[in-house]
């Protein structure tokens, strides 16, 4: 838990073919399939690909910044912003992010190149 974010870390990345770009589009691939399938059974658990885009249509109906989700060196990673997407980053909350976000963060509005370079204070 930070201040402005919830980061939320599974070891093991994504499995399978799915990328970043297919996470709540299509199914993904399942480790142990007999487990998932005796969890839905059993615990009325669900394997249908859908808590995705439930966390993508929350954020939006609450109004914050869309969910960051990465997936890097054998660990898949999602971030929960607890601020509005017409908010503009204050310093205090921008000093805590890496590159990526911060550009994430400033391009909520479509931004310029030449912008976002000059708010990442650097040249191009």
């Amino acid at each position: 838990m930070h201040h402005n974010k919830l980061e939320v870390e599974n070891p093991g990345g994504l499995y399978g073919r799915i990328t970043i770009d297919d996470l709540g589009k299509v199914s993904a691939d399942t480790r142990n399939p007999f487990i998932a399938g005796g969890l839905e059974v059993l615990i009325d658990t669900e394997n249908s690909f859908s808590g995705i885009p439930t966390i993508r249509d929350e954020m939006k109906a609450a109004g914050l910044l869309p969910a960051i989700f990465e997936s890097k060196r054998g660990i898949f990673k999602v971030a929960l912003y607890n601020q509005p997407v017409d908010q503009k980053v204050n310093a205090t909350a921008a000093s805590d992010l890496d590159i990526p976000e911060k550009i994430i963060y400033f391009c909520i509005v479509p931004r310029s190149r030449g912008d976002i370079a000059a708010y990442l204070g650097i040249k191009s």
